[in-house]
């Protein structure tokens, strides 16, 4: 399992704010469903999910960009450390860092 732990001084001096990035990294690793598909009497939706292989790949997780509220874009491991971990330790880092907000 992989766990983020965010850089608080980072964050700050960037301007991104600690939920918005949470919100980003659970959305590459659930999915999320960003638009309808209508074919025939039929709806489809269309998710976007990271890559099985690279949500289990700490670097290709710190590559995935992020943008704040002004346009600043940065890579993710910019603004954290992203590292592989037991299931629990990572399940604690993101309650901890969610308590934060």
């Amino acid at each position: 399992m992989l766990a983020v732990h965010l850089r608080p001084e980072r964050l700050t001096q960037f301007g991104f704010r600690p939920l918005e990035v949470l919100e980003t990294v659970q959305t590459a690793f659930q999915g999320a469903d960003v638009t309808q598909m209508v074919r025939g009497n039929r709806i489809h939706e269309l998710a976007v999910i990271l890559d099985d292989s690279a949500r289990r790949d700490p670097e290709a997780v710190g590559d995935l960009m992020l943008v704040n509220g002004d346009g600043v874009r940065l890579p993710l491991r910019q603004l954290a450390d992203v590292e592989l971990t037991n299931g629990a330790r990572a399940s604690t880092t993101m309650a901890r860092a969610a308590d934060k907000r």
